[in-house]
């Protein structure tokens, strides 16, 4: 790159100095003339100067004491110091105090003079790119050093969502199997069946824990769809303001913290399923937004001025009744339309009690496995009692009981340590105390204490507690001794009947 030739200064307090100098190059160069060094000062403020050159002796100070302060303001500005006194301390002490380029002698030779400030402009030229160089640089640096760090986020952002379909991925091939064969869940089955190589939209029904999450990932691995991501998201696990961010993603700066865009759940999703579960919980305000993605395959995301295109099948689920949502105002309508296209309405585990032995014997493989902990047998009352609960948790109630029993079983037979009164009963009169989650001593102590009492609190022998609990009598006097269960009648009769 050419540069233009700078302008050059030249300081001298005789004005016929400076006018023989200003006549003798100004062809050459751009000369701008000062008197004192006052005026020098302000024309260097004023004007970019390449060049400057001074006289030794000046009124108010020297031209060494000039170009001294030239060089601390103006470091890139070229010093040439011009005296009629060549002494060799002079030459010295301007070149150690005003760092100067030149040391000029009068009188002056006009081309010596002319070599002089053409090598001082070129000087100037190499400081104007080497600065320019490492401005360049610097900023290079900079940009290098904030791309890396967005480069680092946008990894760490990446590798987890790369895990996160990689899991997903994985977690969907293969055959998912169906525990059951009796109507209900047959008619399930057919369902699933019928709607998976279709693209249409599916809504699927059922209490919580009754499997909506398996239905949705059968339907994903007979689809056409098996090979691409199956993303899923809890719509009641997210507050409302963050469920948009989370599915639709963010652009850069479209809020505080968005260091970097985000791709949300349905761009990862793209060419594959997304599941909606709990959709009913979804907020009002974007359910409208949702509805845009099923009708036209397309969304925005957070501070996105570009519509982003996606090919998602979308299965949702609710354990609500959506329509009683609508007439409350907490659903809309033709969202509702659009989902329940094809529903699928799965039963709660109180209405295929045929299926129950099926998956306890599943559960128990599933955890015997898991825990290291065999069970070789589930005695008729123990399936019995299974058999006889209501399980308002449904499968995932079951699925839970089950590991804990397994956890707490001895002698290879499975104990269960975990029941409602109505379990026990056959269906009878409920336990509101049993019922609750309590921590297990409490619980365990709760359950005991009901035994004792449908027993009128004997310990042993036929239709005792111990009978009914498969306990040892000694055994069971001593839980009670540990969960501090005082007998409330004397039981000396007992051991004989």
């Amino acid at each position: 790159m050419n540069l233009p030739n700078p302008n050059i200064l030249y300081l001298d307090d005789e004005e016929d100095n400076l006018t023989v100098f200003k006549s003798t190059f100004r062809q050459k160069f751009n000369i701008i003339t000062a008197t004192t060094a006052h005026a020098a000062m302000t024309v260097l403020q004023q004007v970019q100067i390449g060049v400057v050159l001074s006289d030794f002796r000046l009124r108010e100070t020297t031209g060494i004491d000039f170009l001294k302060s030239v060089s601390e303001l103006y470091p890139n500005t070229v010093r040439i110091l011009i005296s009629a006194y060549g002494e060799k301390e002079t030459v010295i002490r301007s070149i150690n105090e005003a760092k100067v380029f030149s040391f000029i002698t009068k009188p002056w030779d006009k081309d010596d003079i002319e070599r002089v400030i053409a090598s001082a402009i070129n000087l100037y030229h190499l400081k104007f790119k080497n600065e320019e160089l490492i401005s360049n640089l610097t900023l290079t640096i900079d940009e290098l050093t904030n791309a890396n760090k967005e480069i680092k986020l946008l990894k760490a952002k990446l590798q987890k969502e790369n895990e996160y379909l990689r899991r997903e991925i994985d977690n969907n091939r293969g055959t998912i199997e169906w525990i059951g064969n009796g109507d209900k869940m047959q008619l399930v089955k057919q369902k699933i069946s019928q709607v998976a190589k279709l693209n249409t939209v599916v809504l699927i029904k059922g209490e919580t824990g009754t499997g909506k999450d398996l239905v949705a990932r059968s339907i994903h691995s007979l689809s056409n769809r098996a090979t691409a991501p199956f993303v899923n998201l809890n719509c009641s696990a997210l507050p409302g303001n963050l469920i948009e961010s989370e599915l639709f993603g963010f652009e850069k700066g479209s809020f505080t913290g968005a260091v970097g865009h985000k791709e949300g759940l349905f761009e990862l999703a793209d060419g594959g399923t997304i599941f909606l579960d709990e959709i009913g919980e979804m907020s009002i305000e974007f359910q409208a937004k949702l509805l845009r993605v099923i009708q036209n395959g397309e969304f925005y995301r957070i501070g996105g001025l570009k519509p982003i295109n996606v090919d998602v099948r979308i299965i949702a689920a609710t354990n609500r009744n959506l329509e009683e949502s609508i007439n409350t105002g907490k659903f809309r309508s033709d969202l509702f339309y659009r989902l329940n296209i094809f529903p699928i309405s799965l039963p709660p585990l109180r209405e295929r009690q045929d299926d129950v032995p099926a998956l306890v014997q599943h559960f128990l493989d599933k955890f015997q496995k898991k825990l290291g902990i065999e069970i070789t047998s589930v005695s008729d009352k123990v399936m019995k009692m299974l058999l006889n609960h209501s399980w308002p948790g449904n499968i995932r109630e079951l699925e839970g009981l089950l590991e804990r029993s397994v956890i707490l079983s001895t002698n290879g037979e499975l104990t269960l340590h975990e029941l409602t009164a109505e379990s026990v009963t056959g269906g009878g009169e409920s336990n509101d105390i049993l019922r609750q989650r309590l921590p297990f001593i409490d619980m365990q102590r709760e359950y005991i204490i009901q035994i004792l009492n449908s027993v009128n609190w004997k310990i042993s022998g036929k239709g005792s507690a111990a009978e009914i609990l498969q306990l040892n009598h000694n055994t069971l006097r001593s839980t009670m001794t540990r969960l501090k269960i005082n007998l409330k009648v004397p039981d000396a009769e007992e051991e004989n009947s």
